[in-house]
């Protein structure tokens, strides 16, 4: 009993570690295609649509990847843990925001975008 326990400790440790670590890939990722989207907003004078656009692919994009790469890492439930990826790229975002702003508020782009996300991380782990 006492070594299934720690089996399990063990894994679930395995899997929280591989977790951080696609978490962190998807937010380089992300840093990166948005450090290409400011280029072309640089060198086409993109308008307002085409960058909220833009931002909407690259999150789709990101937590896609992210999801992908959860399903392979776990190889059980891989559409659930695709959506925790989702899930936690959307809180880290909106974290990362209200220490930005001061006045958050959750309208209706951000639900759009938390369904976005969980969307396509799960998604992406059933793939994966």
């Amino acid at each position: 009993m006492r070594d299934s326990m720690k089996s399990q400790g063990l894994h679930l440790k395995k899997i929280t570690y591989n977790m951080t670590k696609i978490i962190l890939f998807m937010y380089i990722l992300t840093g990166l295609l948005l450090f290409l989207l400011a280029f072309f907003m640089y060198k086409m004078d993109l308008g307002k649509n085409q960058i909220n656009l833009g931002i909407i692919i690259i999150m789709v994009v990101c937590t896609f990847v992210g999801g992908i790469l959860a399903g392979k890492v776990v190889r059980e439930k891989r559409f659930v843990y695709g959506a925790i990826i989702g899930l936690l790229y959307f809180l880290i975002l909106v974290i990362i925001s209200s220490f930005m702003k001061k006045d958050v508020k959750l309208e209706s782009d951000a639900i759009t975008m938390f369904f976005i996300c969980v969307g396509s991380g799960s998604l992406g782990g059933m793939l994966g």
